[in-house]
């Protein structure tokens, strides 16, 4: 009987063993990656939308790179790739949540970006080349209406005032992401790359970066790269609340002037950050 009740046992055991191997799941799924479908064109097929981190950072991240391959477009080939990289920027720019302080520049751009990627097919259905001179200054044949919105600077207000929008927002997210960079490791990242995100450190119009300051201070600039722009420094100080808990406050500072050259730091006054003289809050 002992012997029986052995054999039985090692056979369930045995059993239980090739239940369990079969059953486990596969190992060899990837995780998704960190990037949206192009916006379809009309007649295509809306793809499935991936969830992604900043999605605002990186929609203007390639609103930039179609910018910069419009410049230079000069066969429809040229211009299907400029028509890609709108396709995503307006993609990412959807995904951008109700409840993000980016949101309402994002819907602003949204509107900007479809009216960029229809010249864009415009451009691709007719080859490109008898239209890429007029794109690389910044308009189109009609009237002179910008092309391309955030590529060279344009004296038209709209494109002006667009293109400041956008600095504005992403000066904004440096320091949001700052923010959230600094709940995570109770420190502020030095350089773009150490935090992490996906905004570019150089675009036609502007050249953004963020830096330390202080161990309690972050500093987060809009270099304008073109005339008639102006320049932006925002900070972001940790500070103590009135029960002494430490949390961040922030200030957005604009050259009162189109300028190259960024604000100075502002400066923590009493309980208020303010902006140094020649700059003015946003």
């Amino acid at each position: 009987m002992k012997i029986f009740w052995t054999h039985v046992c090692a056979t369930t055991i045995a059993v239980a063993l090739v239940a369990c191997t079969t059953s486990r799941p596969s190992a060899t799924s990837s995780p998704q990656p960190d990037l949206l479908a192009p916006s379809p064109l009309a007649g295509s097929p809306a793809p499935t939308p991936t969830v992604v981190s900043d999605p605002f950072a990186k929609g203007v991240d390639k609103a930039a790179s179609a910018t910069s391959l419009a410049q230079s477009a000069q066969t429809a080939e040229d211009w299907k790739l400029v028509l890609t990289q709108w396709q995503r920027a307006i993609a990412f720019m959807q995904a951008v949540p109700p409840p993000s302080p980016n949101h309402a520049a994002a819907q602003k751009l949204l509107a900007s970006y479809q009216q960029n990627l229809a010249r864009a097919q415009q451009q691709a259905k007719l080859g490109g080349t008898s239209q890429s001179l007029v794109a690389a200054k910044g308009s189109s044949a009609e009237g002179g209406t910008p092309l391309i919105a955030g590529g060279q600077s344009s004296a038209n207000p709209d494109t002006t005032k667009e293109t400041a929008t956008t600095a504005i927002a992403t000066v904004n997210a440096l320091l949001q992401q700052q923010t959230e960079f600094f709940a995570r490791e109770k420190r502020f990242a030095a350089t773009l790359a150490e935090l992490g995100g996906s905004i570019p450190a150089d675009t036609p119009n502007y050249a953004y970066s963020t830096s330390i300051l202080q161990s309690k201070q972050a500093i987060a600039i809009a270099t304008a790269k073109q005339e008639g722009l102006p320049s932006y420094t925002g900070t972001l100080l940790s500070v103590k609340d009135d029960k002494n808990n430490e949390t961040t406050v922030s200030t957005l500072c604009a050259t009162s002037k189109p300028s190259k050259t960024p604000p100075g730091t502002p400066q923590l006054v009493g309980k208020e950050v303010q902006c140094p003289s020649g700059a003015s809050k946003v």
